[in-house]
This record gives structure tokens, C-alpha cells and sequence, in this order.
């Protein structure tokens, strides 16, 4: 793979122009919807926005614990839960299953974990490290590898294809003292081999200065047509990336964009970190003077609200929430607790459990 992506890096540098549509001055509001959003946050409950949620309680695994859910993949039957060190299998009612894969330096093993993606339909298990793919069958099953040479921000399916964000450093620039760093989204073949590729952020940064995004980031949201991108920028840059992509045919085309008016986000200490589309709903992360806030858009009322710190579960009482994707086309999120959050609470549940899943549908 290391040719083919050098190949493609390369021929993209010269003959790609970057869409720096997410800057003010070069998108064309009048062909995108542009609307209001208010970084002034307050405290919201859950049940402004949702009923009472569903819940699954992850059984037990041995002697080990699920300490760190960076995402979840499930259809009718199975959810697979993505944790820092491992994948565990369990299925609609909590129980657990199994592992798939193992610790350590072998084929098919792996240190530490970023991101995962099923196909249902092909019955594989996608899972990214650092510098590598690694694909299993839904029984954990190894099957190929692939190793990358380059950082690898994450993974997802688009329309059933694999594809992988990775970063590439050193870029040169007009300026003798700063670098330019790419993120390309790539099109994966079944043997993992680059069908195609994509520029979708270029930064200029400082020499010698290197960021990366967290683990677990979701980048793709989809409604019932489409699929949407917005990837995130955490290197000091002043341009203000308010604007969600649509993926069409192998280009990027701005949707919508939120406008929260800040025009430097150094000066106003504020950036996105994640915004994800589902059916009738766009749900932004964002931090401003070092506050995280949630802002949650209704595209059907064109009213939004802004959580400081998340929502508010005043179902259960467990504090503040973090939303994550579960089913986008039915506009259903996800929010996990660890279990002595909830000791007492919920019957059955004791401090020694594993992590709970709540499930709902956003219908207010």
C-alpha cells in the first residue's frame, strides 16, 4: 500500500486545488443553507429531546471490564463494542459473547485500537490502529492485514466501501517556518488496496508541531440518501470550519453550514469537534473558552438548543450525557454509563458491572 498511497499524496499535491469551503469568504452561501446557531449554552435535560430511552446492560467478561467505549456496531442480533484495548461481542440483550482478536505484534493482533467499522452485508469486521487495517470474520476470525505508512485518523463505510482518513506531515510551504499537513480520505478495496482518494483538510502548521484527534471519532453520519463528512481541525488555525460535507461521487460538496459567528476561533477559543447529520437532526460538538457544549439542530423546525457540558439525564440522574450515533436514518443516538454511576439506580446494577447502553430516538 505504501507506493500507492505515496503515488496518490503525491499526484494530489500537484494537480489538486484544496475546497477551503469551510472559510467565510470562499463558500458560496446562496448555494448551501446557511443557519443561526448560539454558542451560549444552558443546562438542557434529556427529556427536552428525547422519551424514556431504552436500555441494555453489558454482562459480565471474565475477569476483565469494558473500560473505554469509543464506538459501538450492531445490527438485530449482535453489538460490537469498541474499547481502547479490545473488541467485545455481545448480543441485543447484553450477554457477553466473546473477543475479537488478541494483544500483540503478530498478524491479526494489535496494541492499542482507533476506530472500527462493520459490513453486515459481507459479514467483516473492520479495525484500525495506528498504522494498520486488520480485518476479521463476525466470530473474530483473522483474515488479512494491511499496514499503512501513514497515521491513520479512522475508518468508515461508505455505500458499503471501506474507507480510511489518513494524515500526512511536511508538506512544504511558502513560509520557510511552517509545514503543510493533508488528511486524505481513501477508497478501500476488499484486499484493502487504494481504489481512490480524496483531499479533504490541509493545514498549515508550525515545523516540528504535530496533533492528533482523539480515538473513536465519528466523521461519517448519514441520513436515508446520503452520507455526510466533517473532519476536524485541533492544530491553532483562525478559520472557523462551521461547514458539514455531503460525499457524492467521489468529491466533497458543501451541505449546510452552522453559523455560530465567530470569525477567528483562535481569538474566540473555540473549535468543532465533531457534526453529524442524521435524518431530521444535526448534533455539533464544540468548545468555546475551554468549555465543551453540545449543540443540537432541528432541520425540520430550524430551532436548535445548545447543552453546556452535554444533556442532562433526568431519567436516571447519572449527570451530564455524550450522544453518539446508534441508527442516524431514525435520528437514534447512544449514550454509555459506567455501572457505579448507576448503582442503586437501575435494579440489578452494581458497581462492579460492566458499562450501561442507553438507546433512544430523538422525537421533540
Amino acid at each position: 500500500m505504501k507506493s500507492i498511497i505515496k503515488h496518490i499524496i503525491l499526484s494530489t499535491f500537484i494537480g489538486l486545488i484544496f475546497l477551503r469551503c469551510q472559510t467565510d469568504t470562499a463558500i458560496n452561501n446562496n448555494s448551501i443553507e446557511v443557519f443561526k446557531a448560539s454558542f451560549d449554552g444552558t443546562e438542557v435535560a434529556l427529556s427536552e429531546i428525547t422519551s424514556n430511552p431504552d436500555i441494555i446492560k453489558l454482562g459480565s467478561v471474565g475477569d476483565d471490564f469494558v473500560t473505554r467505549v469509543m464506538d459501538i456496531a450492531h445490527n438485530k442480533d449482535l453489538i460490537f463494542v469498541l474499547d481502547i484495548r479490545t473488541i467485545f461481542k455481545f448480543d441485543r440483550q447484553g450477554n457477553y459473547l466473546g473477543r475479537i482478536g488478541s494483544v500483540g505484534d503478530g498478524p491479526g493482533e494489535y496494541r492499542s485500537l482507533m476506530s472500527m467499522a462493520v459490513n453486515w452485508k459481507t459479514d467483516q469486521i473492520f479495525v484500525s490502529t495506528y498504522n494498520k487495517i486488520i480485518v476479521y470474520n463476525l466470530e473474530g476470525d483473522f483474515l488479512r492485514e494491511e499496514k499503512v505508512p501513514s497515521w491513520i485518523d479512522g475508518i468508515s463505510l461508505v455505500k458499503n466501501d471501506l474507507h480510511a482518513f489518513i494524515t500526512e506531515r511536511g508538506f512544504p510551504s511558502a513560509n520557510p517556518n511552517k509545514s503543510i499537513t493533508k488528511t486524505f480520505l481513501l477508497r478501500l478495496d476488499n484486499d484493502l488496496q487504494v481504489m481512490d482518494s480524496l483531499l479533504v483538510k490541509s493545514v498549515e502548521v508550525d515545523k516540528g508541531t504535530a496533533t492528533a484527534l482523539g480515538f473513536g471519532m465519528n466523521f461519517i453520519s448519514n441520513d436515508s440518501d446520503n452520507e455526510y463528512l466533517y473532519f476536524p481541525v485541533v492544530s491553532p488555525d483562525p478559520i472557523v470550519r462551521d461547514t458539514l460535507y455531503r460525499l457524492n461521487d467521489g468529491k466533497i460538496i458543501p451541505e449546510l453550514k452552522l453559523d455560530f459567528g465567530i470569525r477567528d476561533r483562535l481569538e474566540e477559543k473555540f473549535g468543532i469537534t465533531s457534526m453529524m447529520k442524521s435524518q431530521n437532526y444535526v448534533l455539533t460538538n464544540f468548545f468555546r473558552n475551554s468549555k465543551s457544549k453540545v449543540n443540537l439542530f432541528s432541520l425540520s423546525s430550524e430551532k436548535s438548543v445548545t447543552a453546556e457540558g452535554g444533556f442532562e439525564d433526568d431519567f436516571f440522574n447519572s449527570g451530564k450525557v455524550t450522544l453518539k450515533p446508534w441508527n442516524l436514518e431514525n435520528d437514534e443516538f447512544y449514550f454509555i454509563k459506567d455501572a457505579y454511576e448507576l448503582a442503586g439506580i437501575i435494579d440489578g446494577v452494581t458497581e462492579d458491572d460492566n458499562p450501561v447502553l442507553f438507546i433512544f430516538k430523538l422525537d421533540k
